[in-house]
């Protein structure tokens, strides 16, 4: 009887005890306050956050689902998710807390690097020496061994995308475009074309194909613009970036020491097979790559947890400092931009685009049935309407980029200009359109990278005839121009936007 009472008074619970863990909290948009914009790609706006319950700050990484299948990049994303997840709690790599989504965006919850990339230091020094170079490619070495290790392939590894923490080590961020290797079939190639000129490797460019050895091709790369400040292969353009690559024209400056000019030369070899590090009995793998002289007095366990040095630049590399703005420090502004993000976006993904509207004919009033005459406005106005068409026929015969603009827009300034978007600085083409709509062109490919927006709201201020910055709902715009320019621009933004 007692234990019939005692089996009775049980709880009856068939689930199983990973189901009756408590689960974790559901994150929204609301669980975060919004402040500025860190960065920008071509289909996400990467924004500095902070959680309401814990107070600890983010990088929120928000996609906007509509434009991601309109521009086919729903593959991209699901592998950065992917490889995200793959990766548990690495210190030297970019980490994955939350995702959730509303009705307009996807939004990635990841670590907040308060310094910036390796990029912007290349730019505020010129270089790095040897010790300083040392330490962080050892760091980079540690979190590409973890990756091949998984089986990822990171495949577009470069300066940008090497994070600087609060206490200068690294973290490696953006794997939209990497690889997971299901099987290792065919030496784990992955045939798809990704990365960036300067850090293609040439088995991309002459085979479409990639493997865990591209990663150190890039590295080779980054060791040799860290040390001499610029990359091993660039061109004018990415055309004669690549037929350098293809045909190994470069060459090994003096101001780099021999011990990296051997690594250097073990790395940016041709056959992917016999790079230092490869898995391969020519490459010797790891082992082979971190024993190598270069790496002398590095200790690589917990490396993560080591005082970095001093970051000082190659003495014997020339560097003008600049005086640019845009290489200041990056600032944490803490502007409370909530409103942009608790109203689930701007584009409701469920309705379709809006149909184009059709280009505006022109209109002539009747003409006087008296005289059969038109009025001088009415031939005033026919005329500016074929010399509008002439300007916009002839700049599609002389910029290239006009043809991404709409029929009946017109270019009415355009320039080369370096813009910072949160903490990233980036060469681009700035163009201004009569429509009016401020475009960023990508300085050597024909895309659109993304707009500005201004509103009546915002704010231009300019710095000097060089610089000057547009505010728009707490969002700031840095924009350096190569030339003196920065006071036309102002008057016709005015002119455009704001009069």
């Amino acid at each position: 009887m007692s234990n019939n009472s005692s089996s009775q008074s049980l709880p009856q619970n068939n689930q199983s005890p990973q189901q009756q863990r408590p689960q974790p909290k559901k994150r929204a948009p609301h669980d975060f306050d919004f402040f500025e914009t860190i960065g920008e790609g071509s289909y996400s706006t990467v924004t500095h956050a902070r959680e309401k319950s814990t107070g600890k700050e983010f990088a929120i990484k928000i996609l906007n689902k509509k434009h991601i299948i309109k521009e086919k990049k729903v593959k991209y994303v699901n592998v950065e998710k992917a490889v995200l997840n793959k990766i548990h709690n690495h210190p030297l790599i970019v980490r994955l807390y939350y995702t959730f989504q509303d009705s307009y965006s996807l939004y990635f919850v990841l670590d907040l690097a308060k310094k910036g990339d390796l990029l912007g230091y290349i730019r505020k020094m010129g270089s790095f020496n040897l010790e300083c170079t040392k330490f962080y490619i050892a760091e980079i070495v540690t979190a590409l061994e973890y990756l091949h290790r998984k089986n990822i392939i990171h495949r577009d590894l470069k300066p940008e995308n090497i994070l600087i923490t609060e206490e200068m080590h690294i973290k490696l961020t953006d794997f939209g475009t990497a690889k997971i290797i299901e099987n290792e079939e065919d030496n784990g190639r992955a045939n798809s074309f990704v990365g960036t000129a300067e850090y293609v490797s040439p088995e991309l460019l002459n085979d479409k194909a990639t493997c865990k050895s591209s990663d150190f091709w890039a590295l080779g790369c980054i060791i040799y613009q860290l040390l001499a400040g610029r990359p091993p292969f660039k061109g004018n353009n990415e055309y004669q970036t690549f037929q350098k690559i293809i045909k190994m024209e470069y060459t090994l400056p003096d101001e780099i020491p021999d011990v990296a000019k051997d690594l250097i030369k073990k790395l940016l070899v041709e056959n992917p097979d016999h790079r230092i590090g490869a898995d391969t009995p020519e490459g010797g793998g790891y082992e082979a790559l971190k024993s190598h002289p270069f790496f002398e007095g590095i200790i690589w366990k917990d490396i993560h947890l080591q005082t970095p040095p001093e970051l000082k630049p190659n003495p014997l590399v020339q560097f003008v400092k600049s005086n640019s703005s845009l290489d200041e420090k990056p600032d944490l502004l803490y502007e409370n931009n909530n409103n942009l993000y608790y109203a689930n976006g701007s584009v409701d993904f469920n309705q379709p685009d809006p149909d184009p509207e059709p280009e505006p004919e022109p209109s002539y009033q009747p003409t006087n049935p008296t005289y059969n005459m038109q009025s001088v406005e009415d031939k005033i106005y026919e005329q500016q309407i074929r010399e509008r068409r002439r300007m916009i026929a002839e700049q599609r015969q002389n910029l290239a980029f006009a043809d991404l603009l709409s029929p009946n827009e017109y270019v009415v300034r355009y320039s080369f200009v370096n813009i910072k978007q949160g903490f990233f600085v980036k060469k681009r083409i700035l163009v201004l359109t009569d429509q009016p709509c401020l475009l960023i062109f990508h300085e050597s490919k024909l895309e659109i990278k993304g707009q500005i927006a201004i509103t009546s709201e915002s704010t231009i201020k300019q710095k000097d005839n060089t610089h000057l910055s547009i505010i728009t709902d707490g969002k700031k715009n840095s924009i350096e121009f190569l030339e003196e320019e920065a006071d036309v621009w102002n008057a016709d933004l005015t002119k455009y936007f704001l009069s």
